[in-house]
């Protein structure tokens, strides 16, 4: 059994004068040009307990969570969020791993529909009423000498306004989707796997589904509740170079995002309520701002209505140096994490990406004028660092980012050149 808590002194970065948002800025408190109230009044990040055997484990507190292998993100569970507020229990064998999980989060009556702040930083109110929770349950298999991973993961978003739990939901072995209780829970389903042919090199995907139209799933004139799913593959090879502990690495990604995944209404798209999606909130707090929500996705960062192509190689002596080259391409439509779900039609614009927004936004009002185009964004980037020490290390990054139709306005364009340097030194 043991204990552990992190906690940092530095400014924040999620919020409107954080860390990032200068041309030119430190995470150094009191260094121009953050003041004293960018100080990050949100810490700790990582607080829990745990304890554990031979075969089992449990965790309650605040830590981050990660599901998957992939480079660009994870569909099922990302690593996007700063910290989980949960509680897990694991077991596991020789070829095998259950993990039961739950996390919970700001209920969405405190930021949904507010003034959008910026990047999806959201103004609200300072509420702790109602049950907002992920819960998920977590079958991990390695089969055939160590060669193929299976993983098969089922969770449910469940939220409660009164406050209320029903105990039910809690089965760590019942199937979510089959609770039928579509006002209290909507059901998410994920596979994985992954293959090692040969040495060195590996091949993973990801698939996820959100919501399926069967063909008898008819509503009103024929229309049918759009699909909702998502798609990740990738090719991963590393391997030793000469005998000085060199590793040569690369990896090839891409990542398709239905326009819908990760959404849902209340199925009344004219009415200014929230649905049961998988978008969450972290609460923060600002000494001049008061509380902000940043949201985001729970699952893959780049959320719904995405295709995304990745590249990534380089070269590392473990414990000295190591340089590594990236670059990244997305098409993103129109649809963000406040836009409504809706009984549009299985065919209607449900292909990503999306030229044209259809439906409300809770979040932006004028989204049906002003998103008239999918936007391309690409990044190209290269990082290395260097350890002089056992105690010190030199870190620097520097990527050249170019959108077009930025913000989903046509004809829109905007670029920057974002160079980061830092140095380590640790005990």
């Amino acid at each position: 059994m043991y204990g552990y808590s992190e906690i940092s002194i530095g400014n924040t970065y999620t919020l409107r004068r954080g860390f990032g948002s200068q041309t030119f800025s430190t995470n150094l408190p009191f260094v121009y040009p953050a003041t004293s109230s960018d100080i990050d009044m949100n810490v700790p990040y990582r607080a829990f307990v745990a304890m554990g055997g031979p075969w089992w484990s449990v965790q309650v507190g605040r830590d981050r969570l990660s599901w998957g292998n992939g480079v660009t993100g994870n569909l099922f569970l990302g690593d996007n969020l700063k910290y989980h507020n949960m509680a897990r229990f694991t077991a596991f064998g020789t070829s095998y791993k259950y993990t039961f999980v739950t996390s919970f989060f700001p209920y969405p009556d405190a930021y949904w529909g507010k003034r959008v702040v910026d990047q999806g930083t959201n103004a609200g109110e300072a509420t702790s009423d109602g049950i907002f929770m992920f819960m998920a349950h977590r079958l991990e298999w390695r089969m055939f000498h160590d060669k193929v991973g299976f993983t098969l993961t089922e969770g449910i978003m469940y939220q409660n306004k009164a406050s209320s739990l029903d105990l039910r939901v809690l089965s760590p072995a019942v199937i979510y989707h089959d609770l039928y209780i579509r006002s209290n829970a909507n059901s998410l389903l994920g596979l994985e796997l992954d293959w090692t042919p040969w040495v060195h090199f590996n091949i993973y995907g990801q698939v996820v589904m959100d919501e399926f139209a069967a063909s008898n799933e008819l509503v009103g004139t024929g229309a049918i509740n759009p699909n909702a799913m998502g798609y990740l593959l990738g090719l991963r090879f590393e391997r030793p170079v000469g005998t000085a502990g060199v590793v040569a690495k690369a990896s090839l990604e891409a990542a398709y995002t239905d326009p819908y995944l990760y959404l849902r209404d209340d199925g009344d798209y004219t009415q200014d309520s929230y649905g049961l999606g998988y978008v969450v909130a972290l609460r923060e707090f600002h000494v001049d701002n008061d509380f902000f929500y940043h949201t985001t996705f729970l699952g893959y960062r780049y959320g719904c209505d995405a295709i995304v192509f990745n590249l990534n190689g380089g070269l590392k002596q473990f414990g000295k140096w190591s340089v590594e080259g990236n670059g990244f391409f997305m098409i993103h439509g129109t649809h963000d994490a406040f836009t409504a779900w809706t009984r549009i039609g299985r065919d209607d614009d449900n292909t990503s990406p999306t030229t044209s927004h259809q439906t409300m936004n809770f979040n932006d009002s004028d989204a049906q004028t002003t998103r008239n185009a999918a936007s391309y964004t690409m990044v190209v980037g290269i990082k290395g660092n260097y350890t002089f020490t056992s105690h010190l290390n030199l870190f620097c990054q520097t990527d050249y980012l170019k959108i077009w139709n930025w913000q989903n306005s046509k004809g829109s364009e905007t670029d920057d050149l974002q160079v980061t340097v830092g140095v380590t030194y640790s005990l």
